[in-house]
Order: structure tokens, then C-alpha cells, then sequence
């Protein structure tokens, strides 16, 4: 795994990396459940979209509650047509949306290949 890093004005905000907002596709699927809640090992492939992300995580829309501790398999749809980014992610935060009945999702990425990593850093950049 590489380390990247973007220059950040603290000032403001306490990220330690920029995010940026999209509205894009994204698959995921339950690898593995936090201790509290049970999953079933046949769980399918789930679609949602992606509100947010940045060189550390994600946020992304779920009809489905996903406790803090999950592991995802998540493949990632960039604008820049190329196959989407595949990668794990650790769910970090849930928060219910009353109105919708969704759940927002906050994960940290746990693991991508360098370039997979590499190509993430350039869409995050402007650079594809």
C-alpha cells in the first residue's frame, strides 16, 4: 500500500483529507459483520451511490444498516470510464435518514492495489 497525502488547510476543518462531493454508483458487499449484528454468508451484491470521498473514505447511501465495524467489498464507478475502483472498506459511521429510510455511511478504505490507489488519487485530482 502506498502513502499519499494532499495538502490540507486545518483552519476550518478537521479532516485530514479533502472531500469531494459526488453523486456517483457504487456496488458493495458484506465480507464481514461487526461482532453485534448478524449477516447472512450468501449476502448479495448491493447498489448504492456514493455522496462523497476522499483519499481516507467514503460516504455513501444504504437501504440497509451497517454497523460501525463492517467490512465491505465495494467497487467504486468513476467518471473517467475505466473499470471501477475495487477496494475494502470499514464502516466507521451510521446514521439513519428518518425521511428517507436510508442510512448514511461513512467508511475508511483499508486496502487497494497501487494503482487502484494511484488512479483514485488522479479522479480525486482532476487529473482523469
Amino acid at each position: 500500500m502506498i502513502a499519499l497525502s494532499m495538502e490540507k488547510d486545518f483552519s476550518h476543518d478537521r479532516r485530514f483529507f479533502q472531500r469531494f462531493n459526488n453523486k456517483l454508483n457504487l456496488k458493495y458487499r458484506i465480507i464481514k459483520s461487526s461482532s453485534n449484528t448478524p449477516f447472512k454468508e450468501t449476502d448479495s451484491q448491493h447498489f448504492s451511490i456514493f455522496k462523497n470521498i476522499s483519499e481516507g473514505g467514503i460516504l455513501f447511501i444504504a437501504f440497509q444498516e451497517l454497523p460501525p465495524g463492517t467490512v465491505l467489498n465495494i467497487d467504486l464507478e468513476l467518471l473517467d470510464a475505466e473499470n471501477p475502483i475495487n477496494c475494502l472498506v470499514k464502516v466507521v459511521r451510521t446514521k439513519k435518514i428518518e425521511k428517507d429510510k436510508t442510512y448514511e455511511i461513512g467508511a475508511a478504505f483499508l486496502g487497494f492495489s497501487v494503482a487502484e490507489k494511484a488512479r483514485l488519487l488522479r479522479y480525486l485530482k482532476g487529473e482523469w
